[in-house]
């Protein structure tokens, strides 16, 4: 992997991995509405990444010379609580859109068990808001349409892809 050694970010070519400062990453607006960074399975986190590294690299993309977190905030703070100077990152393209950047955290997400369920119907009504916003989807309606599709999977018709 290259290592970015200035403190100024430069666009990397999509899909292309580095080690990226911490400092250059600026996080807003993640799925997860809260982490608990001293609970036993955060620290575990931590202690796995003091022992063998960054495993899976963070997803980021260009944005305002700096980097913004898609995803991997777990591991960001991680490594920052163990004061690392980088982390591994995959560098995507520019993503703007509020609903791309929804969709690739739903997608990296929605495979950890420990998503809270809070946190995935407004990760996903958020989405089909912003995916959908001139056809103004009825809020309530979405997470009753999500509680439906948990209780009774082959009885619902959905009405948005992620």
């Amino acid at each position: 992997m290259a290592t970015t050694k200035s403190s100024k970010a430069k666009a990397a070519p999509a899909g292309a991995f580095f080690d990226i400062p911490l400092a250059l990453i600026t996080v807003e607006g993640q799925i997860r509405s809260r982490i608990d960074q001293e609970g036993e399975e955060f620290l575990a986190h931590v202690e796995s990444i003091r022992e063998k590294g960054v495993l899976e690299p963070v997803i980021v993309t260009p944005r305002a010379g700096k980097y913004l977190l898609i995803s991997g905030e777990r591991r960001l703070l991680a490594c920052r609580k163990l004061g690392l100077p980088t982390i591994p990152a995959r560098v995507i393209d520019a993503v703007t859109a509020k609903d791309e950047i929804l969709a690739l955290q739903l997608t990296e997400n929605l495979q950890r068990a420990d998503l809270d369920p809070i946190d995935t119907a407004q990760a996903v009504v958020g989405y089909v808001q912003a995916r959908h916003a001139e056809e103004g989807f009825d809020t309530d309606g979405i997470i009753n349409t999500m509680m439906n599709l948990e209780r009774e999977p082959d009885r619902v018709n959905i009405f948005f892809r992620l």
